[in-house]
């Protein structure tokens, strides 16, 4: 006849080690923890093109270009109004105290067509020298200029200046 083997006094069979809480919940801490990773990356490269695109859309080359082709009867000729800028802005602009640069392509829309507002120009002593300033119209050959020149005051007419003596007649 034979026996059960014998337990050394005190000692119970071995308990099984209890599983951690990644063993208990990786079926659905693992596709969260990705998910999650993804959308902090997506949050911060969209933080860094929002700060990028603030930052141009503030800017006097940015802002003197939107100003101009909104108030041009020719553009508003070619693509209709309203018009329509869009928030995709390719190129660069560059300030570094008084000197500074830009080059921007700000897309435009209207319900007549789209194109685009080239900006090119140079800061000089905080004047502003722009070499390009113009909107190309998709599917236009020519391009509709914005650089015409600031409205300077009119001399006075003949009719309202004044006499030499001093008295009016």
């Amino acid at each position: 006849m034979t026996s059960p083997p014998l337990q050394p006094s005190g000692q119970l069979p071995a308990q099984p080690r209890p599983r951690s809480w990644i063993e208990r919940n990786w079926k659905w801490a693992v596709p969260v923890l990705v998910v999650s990773s993804v959308l902090m990356l997506a949050l911060f490269v969209g933080g860094i093109v929002w700060g990028v695109s603030s930052l141009i859309q503030s800017s006097y080359p940015y802002q003197l270009a939107v100003k101009r082709a909104t108030e041009s009867p020719a553009v508003a000729a070619k693509l209709g109004t309203p018009l329509h800028i869009g928030w995709f802005i390719l190129g660069n602009v560059n300030f570094s105290g008084p000197e500074g640069n830009a080059s921007l392509s700000i897309p435009v829309s209207g319900p007549s067509g789209k194109g685009d507002i080239i900006v090119v120009g140079k800061k000089h002593g905080n004047r502003w020298n722009f070499e390009t300033l113009e909107v190309d119209v998709s599917g236009e050959g020519e391009p509709i200029p914005l650089l015409e020149p600031e409205l300077k005051p009119q001399p006075p007419s003949p009719e309202t200046s004044p006499s030499p003596t001093g008295n009016s007649t």
